[in-house]
């Protein structure tokens, strides 16, 4: 299974408004809007502060490495209906599974032209697919192609055909989800990218954002099984610090994922150093603990070290 990603990215119940009251800001709305409009079947969510991250001098090297090249298409997409990447503030993504592949929707928040919208849509042919007072757009005929709805100036939708509509229908929301709700509130939402995991996403998200995974022969589906959640953040400053909690069955797994992970930063610390030797090593500042049933990992990455660092697909 492939999350095909990527590098960005809501009405809730009054019960999940009780969880999220911690939320900062801006941040919450978006993120309440997608907690009621994404499928309940969602496994991964990720929000990412477009606003922020633009202001940041290696910016583009961020973006390739933490938000990944799904993204970038959203951007191209969007860009065809006259959405630049600079009218984007924030964004939630979230993926559900759809057989051995996960299913890309979102939400994003910015400054949108409805007007403008429908003008370039008709400049490109594409027909409008009204739903309720809300105009889809789809920028290809194909199932997994991108659709894009403005729900008003401030808030636009994107995803496939069927999995729109029913997020402007308001169909069965991510709030449903306590289990969900739980890792969501538990984040840490301060940060400029941030997301939750859970069941087979776990494996997928690990092996594509830390660093040297690629090259590991190892069955992550297996070593993970025992996790129940995953929450991350990503800081910026002078440097990139990732930080990550997993959530597992029992205090003997989280013991175990501590030891395969404590293994895998010597390894993985001398692979760096042999493969990439002028640059900064991100494994030796790598930091995990367990505590009960939770194993956190911290690391702390130079920004001239992510250039070093290949992604893999999502």
């Amino acid at each position: 299974m492939k999350f095909r990603m990527s590098a960005l990215w809501y009405t809730m119940a009054a019960t999940t408004l009780a969880l999220l009251v911690p939320v900062a800001g801006r941040a919450q709305a978006i993120v309440q809007t997608a907690l009621g409009v994404l499928s309940a079947e969602t496994v991964h969510l990720e929000y990412s502060d477009s606003s922020k991250l633009r202001n940041l001098p290696d910016y583009a090297s961020l973006r390739e490495r933490y938000l990944g090249p799904r993204l970038k298409e959203l951007e191209a997409s969007l860009a065809q209906l006259d959405i630049e990447e600079g009218s984007i503030d924030e964004v939630v993504l979230g993926w559900r599974l759809e057989g051995s592949e996960a299913q890309l929707c979102g939400v994003a928040s910015g400054r949108f032209d409805p007007q403008a919208v429908s003008a370039a849509a008709a400049r490109r042919g594409l027909r409008a697919r009204p739903v309720g007072e809300n105009k889809i757009y789809c920028l290809g005929e194909g199932a997994d192609h991108t659709c894009v709805a403005i729900r008003d100036p401030a808030v636009g939708f994107f995803g496939p055909l069927s999995s729109l509509t029913a997020m402007l229908k308001g169909e069965a929301g991510l709030e449903s989800n306590t289990e969900f709700t739980r890792l969501v509130e538990g984040a840490d939402h301060s940060a400029p990218i941030w997301g939750v995991a859970k069941g087979r996403a776990v494996a997928d998200w690990f092996r594509n954002t830390m660093p040297g995974q690629e090259n590991t022969k190892l069955d992550w589906n297996t070593a993970f099984q025992g996790v129940n959640g995953l929450t991350y953040s990503v800081e910026t400053g002078n440097d990139v610090r990732l930080a990550m909690r997993l959530d597992c069955v029992s205090p003997g797994v989280a013991a175990s994922v501590r030891q395969l992970l404590e293994g895998l930063r010597l390894v993985q610390r001398m692979a760096w150093q042999s493969q990439n030797p002028l640059l900064p090593n991100p494994y030796e500042s790598l930091v995990v603990d367990s505590q009960n049933s939770e194993v956190s990992l911290k690391v702390t990455t130079p920004y001239a070290a992510l250039a070093g660092i290949r992604r893999g697909s999502q």
